[in-house]
Parts: structure tokens; sequence; C-alpha cells
């Protein structure tokens, strides 16, 4: 009887049914082609060096003494082997989640040092208008809304910061002989687009009349 491969034996020159089913094949394909069966030799069987995983572990059998070229069947497939896609899955996740953190924390960084430049440079910017006493304002046509640096409202008499400025706010404070001429020159700015300079006197609140020299440029928003 011919020992069976996984029925005990630890292995030894078997065999092959991979050999034989493909010498097999060879054969029929010449038999196809013409070839009588009859002109075909008998071979002995084919042998090759087969031994079971299984027992090579249960006898504590090193594969390295194995014969050259040995095939060894019923081997338990690894950790690797076996779950091979969901490690490669769970390490592709847990970099794309390390670029991603990575990434925000670059941004944020960013953002910080530009946030810090934007704020040094508003101060350089008041202070140079307090030193100078020069103000700088934007009037949101649309939404009517006037935001006026430190120094514009300290020189038409206002507390830095206060709510609640519009255009008309600030012709308010226009002397009244000169109020008619300041809103015919910033519409006239408006409508045609073009800077303005001009000199007129303001009131502050606490009624002191003082000289200004206003400089203003319409910008259009293309959106």
């Amino acid at each position: 009887a011919n020992p069976v491969l996984g029925s005990g034996i630890v292995g030894g020159n078997l065999r092959s049914p991979e050999r034989m089913a493909t010498r097999a094949a060879e054969m029929a394909l010449r038999i196809a082609n013409g070839a009588r069966a009859g002109d075909i030799p008998v071979e002995p069987p084919m042998l090759a060096p087969m031994f079971d995983w299984r027992q090579l572990q249960r006898w504590e059998i090193n594969e390295a003494l194995l014969p050259p070229n040995s095939i060894v069947r019923y081997k338990e497939p690894t950790l690797w082997e076996q779950h091979r896609w969901s490690i490669i899955g769970f390490i592709t996740f847990c970099f794309g989640q390390m670029l991603l953190i990575v990434g925000l924390f670059v941004q944020r960084s960013r953002r910080k040092r530009v946030e810090g430049a934007l704020a040094e440079r508003e101060l350089h910017l008041r202070e140079s208008q307090a030193i100078a006493h020069v103000g700088s304002f934007h009037w949101d046509v649309v939404a009517d809304k006037v935001a006026w640096s430190d120094e514009m409202c300290r020189i038409h008499g206002f507390e830095p910061g206060e709510p609640g400025m519009t255009y008309e706010t600030y012709i308010d404070r226009v002397h009244p002989d000169h109020r008619e001429h300041v809103r015919g020159t910033v519409e006239y700015s408006l409508a045609n687009r073009k800077p303005i300079e001009h000199e007129y006197r303001i009131i502050q609140s606490s009624g002191e009349t003082r000289w200004v020299f206003a400089h203003g440029r319409p910008v259009v928003d293309s959106g």
C-alpha cells in the first residue's frame, strides 16, 4: 500500500499528484495530436520528497534538514498570511491619520504665525498713527458700517472702538459750512470711482473745531 501524506506519517518520497496530473495531461495531448496509446511507454510512479508540516512540528524536525526541493504540506498560515490585508488596511489607516494630524498641526502653527504677524503689524500701525496724528477708516457702503482706527476716533472726539459708527455719524461731525461739500465730494468719488482729497473742518464732541485733511479711495468688490 502506498502511504498517504496526511494520514499520520512524517513524509518521504511519495507520489506527487501534481506531477502525475501534469504527466497525464501531456500524454492526453499527445494522443489528441495523433499518437497511439500503445506507443507511449509506461513510466514508473513519479515520486517527490513530501512531508507533513504538522508531523514535523510534532517530532521537532527542522525543515532545514529535509532534502532539497522538498514539498511541505498542511503548513499552518502565519498571522501575516491570515490577516495580511487587514493589517495592511490598519497600517494604511494609521498612516493616513498621522498625515492628517501632522497637516492640521502645520496648518495651525502657520495660522498662529500669520495671526501673530498681523497683530504685530496692527500694533505698529496704531502706534504710527498715534505719533503722526493720522487716522484711517473703512466704509462698507452696502452695510453702512464704518470702521475707524483708534487715532481716527480720537481726531473726531470718539472713544476708540465705539460701536454704531455709520456714514451719517461721520457727516454729523463735519462743520455745517463744509457738510454739503464733503457729502458731494464723497458721492462724486463713489459714482466715478476716483480718489479724492479735500480739507474741511470738523466739530468734536467737546465743541472744539479743527481742520482735517482727508484722502479717500473707493474700492469696488468684483464679487
